[in-house]
């Protein structure tokens, strides 16, 4: 809704999904925010247009004689003397410009404002939107224009970070790093004055990526506490800023907000040209982390991107075979594949010319007749014939010096501040943006595409980008992940039945951004179940599980080299798009018999565990529990986990959350997989025929679980009995 107190003021309330946002403009100054977070439901509309004309501090002594506000595009002019909403490099423009209002209205769906700002120099013009989805995320959307008559040749954008401002009750800050096979690592610290920047200069969100950047009232967990927070829908290089002024933020007490890291010469604006920035998303949570994964699976759940089927059970060759590919050892393996109830099958690297390791043939699309001399078409059609799906790996981004294509084009190849690139990985990487290269890439994954029917790419990208140069000398990061988005984009527009599969020598590249066009992110390397639980648990805040790869290695896991149990292995699997990443034809009868049954499992449990809402423990290593209820509260599955040999003579009370408060529950262990290993000689009472409680009971009360050993996890299916 728009409400216009006076000629001079205008207020714009938007509340959607649980979360309320009031905009706020005085005269032609620059809008502010003034109240983002959890809705109060008995905050009427006339409340927030009160306190949003009266959302201004008082002025102290020493400081403007006006008071300060925390504006859309803050500034010094504001009072503002944090990081910049924008900075710029033109001549006769300030660096950080002051803005002058030239238009806010909500969206006729009052779903939305738009906000048109231009610098008072009139060189440059802003436009943001603001836009709630349906789950409560707060999508903004900005672009920068220089208009036709503007008397100067170019206007550099050097920075540009959407903030929002966070309340004094915001104390503590949760954010991300992490290393190949231990990503997402949760890092938490107190706010403080000054400023905290996590800059990305990966050409990617990297290993160590910020992913999801919370602050949120002192001690919340992931069932307490309000939390807000801020994820960068982009694919490239970014910039995530928390930061603390000692004069505050206007009424609020600090801010958070992202942005492009920009090279220089990397948004460089003429007249008449527009400049669009990637997407800043920001959520808040009323009851801690759980809360703020709902509003995040929502917003997931709710892109066009979002498959409308089942997920399948999903095989993929790499960890079975490597490099060490021939024809009858895979036909066998699709063979066995289907016999477990495998529903896709996913050749991996090594299928095309030349490449027999890591350090040859990447960039040469075809099909390698040295160990396909019949080529795929055969392969594709006996595992469509076993009732699978085919897939195949590529890796579209990089290129081996060892290969045709790198020395056919040498000039294709991004370099490195003018000189040679570094190898990573025995890889360079190829200049998307030349439209060479681009339709080299679409023509020569489509005709693939097409002719072995396609159904699955496994889409890889093995390498940091280390501040490539195109062939003009232009920073070419930026242009690199546009061009990757159009190269996914053209492809679905070929072949909208086809799925893409992100993966970034892991989870290097997990974002909303590639998620828009992708139906699967693989969140690590690692299959070794005992740093999958925690790389899953905090992937899974924005990922919802049936977008999520999550895979039953061998029993040594080859990134870790330590061994774990099958059943722990299958349970940890079951919750994301669960697959097989391991040599079926070197199965025990008992473990391909086991493997059979959690095939069965997953198809049973399918729709609960990718349409429910997550319930989690803080994550202890002594013990913990995870899960996934029904929207609708009829049933759960839970998992209770133990990573640390801790205590193994305390009994843990385990409670579960999320379930109708009032209605009545059968609780049961399922055994389906096994029974792990335990400590103790006899179970607690009700594991065995299991029992009967209300949600109110099981959520506060909550029943004793299994002495677990380490390294084991049981699963609790509760189902409603009204």
């Amino acid at each position: 809704m728009s409400i216009t107190p006076s000629a001079a003021d205008q207020v714009v309330v938007l509340r959607r999904g649980g979360t309320m946002f009031v905009v706020s403009a005085r005269g032609d100054r620059a809008p502010f925010v003034a109240a983002w977070g959890p809705d109060e439901r008995h905050v009427t509309d006339a409340d927030l247009v009160t306190f949003a004309r009266h959302a201004h501090p008082a002025v102290f002594e020493s400081s403007l004689d006006t008071p300060r506000v925390l504006a859309v595009l803050p500034g010094p002019e504001d009072g503002w003397s944090g990081t910049p909403g924008v900075i710029v490099d033109a001549v006769g423009m300030r660096a950080a410009p002051a803005w002058r209002l030239s238009g806010m209205a909500a969206t006729p769906d009052d779903t939305g404002v738009e906000v048109s700002l231009r610098a008072l120099e009139g060189h440059l013009h802003a436009h943001i939107r603001y836009s709630l989805t349906p789950s409560g995320v707060l999508r903004v959307s900005a672009s920068f224009s220089v208009p036709d008559d503007a008397p100067v040749d170019t206007v550099e954008l050097r920075e540009a970070t959407m903030l929002l401002p966070v309340p004094h009750t915001a104390t503590e800050h949760l954010d991300f790093s992490g290393q190949w096979c231990e990503e997402r690592r949760p890092q938490r610290r107190p706010i403080a004055d000054g400023t905290v920047v996590r800059a990305t200069r990966r050409g990617r969100p990297g290993h160590d990526s910020s992913f999801l950047t919370v602050v949120g009232e002192a001690g919340f967990s992931a069932a307490s506490g309000r939390v807000w927070a801020v994820h960068y829908a982009w694919s490239g290089d970014s910039r995530v800023v928390v930061e603390r002024l000692a004069e505050g933020a206007g009424v609020h007490a600090a801010a958070i907000g992202a942005g492009p890291l920009l090279q220089p010469r990397e948004a460089i604006l003429t007249p008449g040209e527009k400049f669009e920035l990637p997407d800043a998303l920001f959520a808040v949570g009323s009851s801690g982390l759980d809360d703020l994964a709902s509003s995040w699976h929502g917003y997931v759940r709710s892109l066009s991107s979002s498959p409308g089927r089942p997920r399948p059970l999903t095989l993929n060759t790499w960890e079975a075979v490597y490099f060490g590919t021939d024809t009858q050892r895979i036909h066998e393996l699709v063979d066995r594949a289907a016999d477990v109830g495998v529903e896709r099958f996913v050749l991996d690297d090594g299928w095309f010319r030349g490449r027999r390791d890591p350090r040859s043939g990447l960039g040469d699309w075809s099909v390698d007749a040295a160990v396909w001399p019949e080529g795929l078409g055969e392969l594709a059609a006996h595992v469509r014939e076993r009732g699978m799906e085919f897939g195949l790996w590529f890796e579209p981004e990089m290129v081996n010096p060892d290969s045709d294509l790198a020395r056919r084009h040498p000039d294709w190849i991004l370099e490195h501040g003018g000189a040679a690139a570094p190898l990573w990985r025995d890889q360079l990487v190829l200049d998307l943006h030349r439209p060479e290269v681009f339709a080299y890439l679409l023509d020569a994954m489509s005709s693939l595409i097409s002719d072995l029917d396609i159904a699955y790419v496994k889409w890889d990208h093995n390498r940091d980008l280390l501040s490539p140069l195109d062939a003009t000398g232009t920073p070419g990061s930026m242009r690199q992940t546009r061009a990757v988005y159009r190269l996914i984009d053209a492809l679905q527009e070929r072949f909208p039945a086809l799925e893409i599969e992100s993966c970034a020598s892991g989870g290097g590249r997990v974002d909303l951004g590639i998620l828009e066009r992708t139906q699967r992110v693989w969140p690590s390397d690692t299959n070794d179940p005992l740093q999958r639980q925690l790389i899953q648990y905090w992937t899974g805040l924005i990922v919802p599980p049936e977008r999520l790869g999550s895979h039953v290695g061998p029993e040594r896991a080859h990134t870790t080299f330590r061994t774990s149990d099958l059943p722990m292995r299958m349970v940890t699997a079951l919750f994301g798009h669960a697959g097989i990443e391991w040599n079926l034809l070197e199965l025990t009868a008992e473990d391909r018999d086991l493997l059979t049954q959690w095939a069965q499992l997953y198809r049973e449990l399918r729709p609960l565990l990718h349409g429910g809402v997550r319930v989690a423990d803080d994550p202890d290593p002594r013990g913990f529990v995870h899960g996934v209820v029904a929207a609708d509260g009829s049933e759960a599955l839970y998992s209770w986990v133990k990573l640390t040999a801790e205590e193994p003579s305390v009994t843990r009370i385990a409670r579960f959350r999320g379930l109708r408060a009032t209605g009545r529950y059968r609780v049961r262990v399922r055994h389906d997989l096994g029974e792990p290993r335990m400590f103790h000689a006899t179970k607690p009472a009700w594991a065995g025929e299991g029992c009967e409680m209300s949600g109110a009971a099981l959520a506060t009360l909550g029943l004793p679980m299994s002495a677990l050993a380490p390294g084991q996890a049981e699963l609790i299916h509760i189902t409603s009995v009204d």
